[in-house]
C-alpha cells in the first residue's frame, strides 16, 4: 500500500497510527496520531501524546517514509476509545493544505500560535509563537520565551527549513494565555 493509500484509509477509518518521518540523512521522527486531513504534500494529524490527544502536527508527506497501523497501534485506538477520548479528535479550523504560505496564512487568519521546528540535528531550530507576516517563500514569526516574554522583533523563516508545524495543544494554549512584552 503507497502513503496516500494508507492515509486515506486511516482517515476513513479514524484510527490511531505512527508515522515515521526522515528529518535529515539518519535523523528519524515518530508520531503517534490520527491523520485528520491531506493534500499532495502535506498531512494534518492529531497527535496522541502519554495516551492523551494534544494538539495538532502538520507534516511534509515527503519527509514520512512510513505509516503503521500494527495490534499496538490499534490498542491504542481501542484505549482510548474505551476512555472516551477519540470523540473529540476532530479539526475544528479550516487550514488550507495547498503549501506552506496557505497553512500559515490559514494558523494567522485563526489566530492560532504555533511552533515552528527544523527537528534535524544540523540544522535545529525550535520557534513557538505568533505568527506576523506570510510571505511566497517564508513567514515573519515571534517567539516568545520560557517566561512568556515575547521577543521583540520577529524572526524570519524560510519554508524550506521547516520540518513540522505544532499548533493548539495544551503547551502552546496554556503559555499563550500569559504571554508579555519585555520591558
Amino acid at each position: 500500500m503507497t502513503i496516500f493509500e494508507k492515509l486515506a484509509l486511516y482517515k476513513k477509518e479514524k484510527t490511531c497510527c505512527r508515522i515515521k518521518r526522515l528529518v535529515e540523512k539518519s535523523t528519524h521522527k515518530f508520531t503517534y496520531c490520527y491523520i485528520l486531513d491531506y493534500s499532495d504534500d502535506f498531512v494534518l494529524v492529531k497527535e496522541i501524546a502519554e495516551i492523551h490527544p494534544d494538539g495538532f502536527r502538520i507534516i511534509p508527506i515527503i519527509d514520512i517514509v512510513k505509516i503503521r497501523n500494527n495490534k499496538y497501534d490499534k490498542y491504542m485506538d481501542y484505549m482510548l476509545e474505551s476512555e472516551g477520548l477519540k470523540e473529540g479528535i476532530k479539526i475544528t479550523f479550516k487550514i488550507d493544505l495547498s503549501n506552506w504560505q496557505s497553512i500559515f496564512t490559514s494558523l494567522k487568519e485563526n489566530d492560532l500560535n504555533c511552533i515552528i521546528e527544523n527537528e534535524s540535528d544540523k540544522n535545529f531550530f525550535f520557534s513557538i509563537g505568533p505568527v506576523i507576516e506570510v510571505k511566497k517563500k517564508s513567514l515573519w514569526h515571534i517567539d516568545f520565551d520560557p517566561e512568556g516574554y515575547l521577543d521583540n522583533e520577529p524572526s524570519k523563516i524560510k519554508f524550506k527549513n521547516i520540518t513540522s508545524i505544532t499548533f493548539d495543544n495544551n503547551y502552546i494554549n496554556v503559555f499563550s494565555k500569559y504571554l508579555r512584552n519585555k520591558s
